[in-house]
């Protein structure tokens, strides 16, 4: 018995053209062109959103009254920049970073000054030295203060942190720095005592008040008005005025 098997023969195929459709590449065109103009015309009128991050201490009202000029125009119209600018022009801002979103967007993100103190009557004065003048009304409560020539304020930053690592002072902190024009420190704590420092040594004077010259005064501290820490071996103390009293005739 035997069994026969064909060969496969190979079928040969027949390629046959694809009918063309030469309107297809057309209409496609045609709709793109159309949804670009669509949305070019559209990017073009305003008005625009603005979405604002990192306000903090900022009025809204300021952040809205230094960009609302700006929303009236298209979103490719209006310019990026120039909308950082007007941001950066108010007191708490410190940078600001604005992009275009599709369709009628602005994002915005604006980093702010930290005030670490105040800086005189009139001014706060950021971390890294920037001095700066928000409305009163907006600075934050509790801050120090710190006086001095303005080209020393990266020395009274410094010095102000070396100060508070000074141990605790009791019922008192320290609430103000100042520096004069010859380089002498004076301190002063919340009840108003000063302390003159003088121009050198001026965490080793803290903390030997911190200290000793604390404990010789604890039962008259009411009395304190100055201390002057600037002698090598004692201090001398001011004297509050004593209060006055009315004669009766």
């Amino acid at each position: 018995m035997s069994v026969a098997i064909d060969a496969l023969r190979p079928i040969r195929a027949v390629a046959t053209d694809a009918p063309k459709r030469p309107w297809f590449g057309t209409l496609l065109l045609t709709l793109v062109t159309a949804l670009v103009v669509f949305w070019v015309l559209a990017s073009q009128s305003g008005p625009l959103n603005l979405e604002v991050h990192g306000v903090v201490d900022s009025d809204p009202q300021a952040v809205r009254a230094a960009t609302i000029g700006y929303l009236d125009a298209g979103l490719f119209k209006v310019s990026p920049e120039a909308v950082e600018r007007s941001l950066e022009a108010l007191p708490w801002v410190a940078s600001a970073q604005v992009s275009r979103r599709f369709p009628d967007r602005l994002l915005a993100r604006v980093a702010e000054h930290r005030a670490v103190a105040r800086w005189g009557d009139s001014a706060l004065i950021a971390g890294d030295g920037t001095i700066f003048s928000p409305p009163q009304a907006s600075w934050p409560s509790g801050l120090p203060r710190l006086d001095g020539p303005p080209e020393a304020r990266q020395d009274m930053l410094k010095q102000w942190a070396v100060l508070m690592e000074t141990p605790a002072l009791g019922d008192v902190e320290l609430n103000a720095l100042a520096i004069d024009d010859r380089g002498a420190w004076t301190a002063e704590l919340s009840d108003g005592v000063q302390l003159r420092l003088g121009r050198t040594g001026i965490p080793e004077r803290m903390q030997r008040f911190a200290g000793p010259v604390r404990q010789a005064l604890a039962e008259r501290w009411q009395a304190v008005a100055t201390i002057d820490l600037r002698y090598t071996n004692g201090f001398a103390v001011g004297w509050r005025e004593p209060p006055q009293t009315s004669e009766r005739n």
